[in-house]
């Protein structure tokens, strides 16, 4: 997810058959991302209505959105550009990209694991 979200990779380092999985494994993260940060907004589903002579029943506002949604996200992986100044142009997507690009806040985990390599390599264990 992290490189997909990438406008510099996307899903061009892909091999051609796994190409369609990783772009359906893509719309699927960012619709749950975006239904996750909605859900938190929003608790109720609201309907959207068309004039009376045009109704053809009413549109639930999430599947307006999950188009939204698609048309978003291949819109992003379609564009040619790979400068991280287009995200802007693409907001569901660039919330994904920095969920899955931040760096950790702390070294610790870094520091835990020269801290058991420090106890690997010392002398009385030479003989294992």
């Amino acid at each position: 997810m992290a490189a997909i979200s990438h406008p510099f990779f996307k899903l061009g380092w892909l091999p051609e058959e796994k190409k369609d999985s990783c772009r359906e494994l893509f719309l699927t993260s960012v619709r749950n991302f975006e239904a996750g940060c909605e859900s938190a907004e929003n608790t109720s589903p609201e309907k959207v209505d068309v004039d009376d002579f045009f109704d053809y029943g009413v549109t639930p506002a999430a599947d307006v959105t999950m188009n939204a949604i698609d048309k978003e996200c291949i819109n992003y992986l379609s564009d040619t550009e790979t400068g991280l100044t287009m995200l802007s142009r693409y907001p569901k997507v660039r919330k994904v990209f920095q969920k899955f690009n931040t760096t950790l806040p702390s070294s610790a985990p870094v520091e835990r694991l020269f801290s058991t390599a420090g106890q690997i390599e010392v002398p009385h264990r030479n003989q294992l």
